[in-house]
């Protein structure tokens, strides 16, 4: 048995002095090949072709915080692509990884590359562990982007605290972006990680944010975080009710479906 340690051990000394070129071994790297590279404008590219400037109803999926649960998000994957005909995208709300590291979003980027609908994300406090937020940026784009789709306006905003490299969310960019005073969308839908009643957020923080939200004409606002579903109703005055849909993890086996009308968004709930 000694004898075969020690040939294993010399083997493999031997094969490390035999290797003439560089690996990558740190789990810090915050390399991203080119294939995973830009996502976010690629799958918009992809959704431009079935865009229209009119209003007309459509469907998305949404999940969220899938971290390290690569069967549950499979057993997700493999739920969107059956019910593939009901919607035109897909929202991950956050949450993309565990510890902001490349090997965790390039696990998720592979399993979520076989859904066989486009979609979108937003960035989530895990995510920028580390050297996350590099990563996201590569494998993504920009935290804080906005898409109309079918006349709608979908504004994702990076609201992270705690492990964010700044003191507070971009809320003048928020507030510029849901701004709609022309009412020329038939929604605008703001797609954030953390709910704003979460511990995470300071009192001014959740003054800042709920008077942003309350002065705009938004109407829905979709979030993860909580790793359970919940709806949060928000009443501002007798005329105006703002939805806080919050989605669970992926973990819980469920997702979420929006059909959005006209004058209203129905929430369906669907497990896996």
């Amino acid at each position: 048995m000694k004898r075969y340690c020690l040939w294993l051990f010399c083997t493999a000394v031997l094969m490390l002095q035999s290797c003439t070129e560089e690996f990558d071994y740190s789990v810090y790297s915050e390399h991203v090949d080119a294939k995973r590279k830009n996502t976010t404008e690629k799958n918009i590219a992809k959704l431009e072709k079935q865009n229209r400037k009119e209003f007309s109803e459509f469907s998305v999926f949404l999940i969220s915080d899938t971290h390290l649960y690569y069967h549950r998000l499979r057993q997700a994957k493999d739920k969107i692509n059956a019910l593939s005909h009901e919607a035109d995208f897909v929202i991950h709300c956050g949450d993309i990884s565990n510890e902001g590291l490349s090997k965790e979003y390039e696990f998720t980027w592979d399993i979520m590359d076989g859904i066989r609908l486009p979609y979108l994300t937003v960035i989530g406090n895990h995510d920028l562990v580390a050297n996350g937020r590099s990563i996201y940026r590569k494998m993504f784009g920009e935290e804080n982007y906005t898409y109309v789709y079918k006349n709608c306006k979908f504004v994702f905003f990076d609201d992270n605290v705690w492990e964010n490299t700044v003191k507070d969310p971009d809320f003048e960019w928020m507030e510029k972006e849901l701004s709609d005073t022309l009412g020329q969308y038939t929604h605008v839908v703001l797609v954030c990680h953390v709910p704003y009643t979460d511990e995470m957020f300071y009192p001014t923080q959740k003054h800042a944010f709920k008077s942003i939200i309350e002065k705009s004409k938004v109407n829905l606002c979709i979030q993860g975080h909580r790793h359970h579903p919940e709806i949060i109703k928000d009443t501002v005055n007798e005329n105006r009710i703002i939805t806080y849909l919050i989605t669970g993890s992926v973990h819980d086996r469920q997702l979420r479906r929006l059909d959005i009308k006209q004058d209203t968004v129905i929430i369906n709930d669907i497990k896996f």
